[in-house]
């Protein structure tokens, strides 16, 4: 006998898609895919770490670090201000004139004619 209306009672679940029985294993899963992910980021730090610059010598390359912590260090004892005001006040006490005998005897500098 065929029926004549679908049957109300719910499809079984297909057994290949919905496996109930099996167990997994969240967090090794996830600690796999970090290590992979973290294997991968250092394998591209990794690529052209032998290359230099265009114009740059492999040497030189080298010794950079040196370079540059040479160039950040200053004595303190040297002092380029110190110098330059030094300077100033000699040229400012060579280049004064006195203006003293300048003005004659009857007229003041202040005075008027």
């Amino acid at each position: 006998m065929l029926p004549f209306f679908p049957s109300l009672r719910p499809a079984i679940a297909n057994s290949l898609w919905f496996d109930a029985d099996e167990s997994c294993d969240d967090d090794a899963e996830v600690q796999a895919m970090e290590t992979e992910h973290q294997n991968w980021v250092n394998k591209i730090s990794q690529i052209g770490v032998d290359l230099h610059p265009i114009g740059k010598l492999a040497e030189h390359m080298e010794n950079i670090d040196t370079d540059d912590e040479d160039a950040n260090e200053s004595d303190d004892s040297d002092n380029s201000d110190d110098d330059d005001d030094d300077e100033m006040d000699e040229i400012n006490t060579t280049n004064r004139i006195t203006i003293d005998q300048a003005y004659d005897d009857d007229t003041q500098a202040n005075e008027t004619i």
